[in-house]
């Protein structure tokens, strides 16, 4: 796909590269494109550069708006992703300090720099945009004219990329932002909460919840989890490496003795949880 640079006349200047579609890494990748020139800043205006700290405010309001589009939708939330945050705010920082605006100017081919990251995209895409117009008022005009455009709106609420990262960049009066998606196997790691802890009898029982969270494709399952016990903080002792049930029971017991469980989950795709530790249960 070729990708495109439309631009919006107006009392506020808003700009739009059309996006780069959700693209296989065996078959598709973002061919050269046009680059329309935007205005010269005065040599009065700031020299081009992030927003720094102060950009993460907008970062935050700019994927929330994307997961609200999405949930309003029917569609998975984006499930937010540091390495293509990395990618959306390099790029956004590139078209901020360039006197060009579209695909090209923020840098190399969408898929070759995702691609290099080591996610493993099955899939990737690409919307730009920049606003004169302040702060979430720019973002929420960005988000607006994304959705309209059909090549924007299949990134912005794409059935297939569960991943996103977003950046956000200021210059001369602009402000830009970056959306970054993937399609990818699961990377997200399962959670489990404990349920009960408690004596049983002349034993204890533990029991916990686990589920792997959903993602627009591949969600993985959960799959296995590993449960230790220590005694009176003692070392930790795998009780059960391969228990999916949700229980596990502690035999032979002593009295007097203080006992902790630790229940962590695997999901099908390698993906762990971090270790859950339940109460002490007191045995008297």
């Amino acid at each position: 796909m070729r990708a495109r640079t439309t631009f919006f006349s107006g009392p506020v200047a808003v700009a739009l590269a059309l996006s780069a579609a959700i693209a296989g890494p065996a078959s598709v990748s973002a061919g050269p494109a046009p680059s329309a020139p935007l205005s010269t800043p005065s040599a009065a205006a700031p020299a081009p550069g992030p927003l720094g700290d102060a950009s993460a405010p907008l970062r935050d309001a700019l994927f929330d708006g994307v997961n609200g589009d999405r949930a309003a939708s029917g569609l998975v939330r984006y499930v937010r992703d540091a390495a293509l945050e990395r990618v959306a705010q390099d790029r956004a920082e590139r078209l901020a300090a360039s006197p060009s605006f579209g695909h090209p100017a923020a840098g190399a081919p969408i898929l070759e720099v995702v691609e290099a990251t080591g996610i493993g995209p099955l899939g990737v895409g690409e919307d730009l945009g920049w606003s004169t117009q302040p702060g979430t008022v720019a973002l929420a005009s960005i988000r607006g004219m994304w959705a309209r455009s059909p090549s924007h709106r299949e990134i912005l609420l794409s059935d297939h990329a569960s991943y996103a990262g977003v950046g956000i960049a200021a210059s001369g009066g602009r402000l830009v932002a970056v959306l970054v998606v993937a399609e990818t196997l699961d990377r997200t790691p399962p959670v489990v909460s404990i349920t009960a802890a408690e004596r049983q009898g002349t034993g204890a029982v533990v029991r916990w919840s686990a589920q792997d969270p959903l993602l627009q494709t591949h969600t993985a399952g959960v799959r296995d989890a590993a449960v230790q016990v220590r005694m009176d903080g003692g070392t930790w002792q795998t009780l059960d490496r391969a228990n999916a049930r949700g229980v596990a029971a502690l035999a032979g017991v002593q009295r007097g003795r203080t006992y902790d469980v630790r229940v962590r989950v695997r999901d099908r795709a390698g993906n762990v949880s971090a270790w859950v530790e339940s109460a002490p249960i007191r045995i008297p």
